[in-house]
């Protein structure tokens, strides 16, 4: 196999010949809700307690 250099341009022409269109998958996809609460902060504690 050949590595062939072509430009975006002359990309566009041929895709555009071969009557093909191009799409864009979605890169990112909201999973969650807002909910009203918008100014709740949810926090954590990493802290350990040592038990015997």
């Amino acid at each position: 196999m050949q590595n062939v250099s072509i430009s975006r341009y002359r990309t566009r022409t041929i895709i555009s010949k071969l009557g093909l269109v191009v799409t864009q998958r979605q890169a990112y996809k909201e999973t969650t809700k807002h909910t009203e609460q918008a100014n709740h902060a949810w926090v954590g504690d990493a802290s350990y307690l040592w038990t015997h």
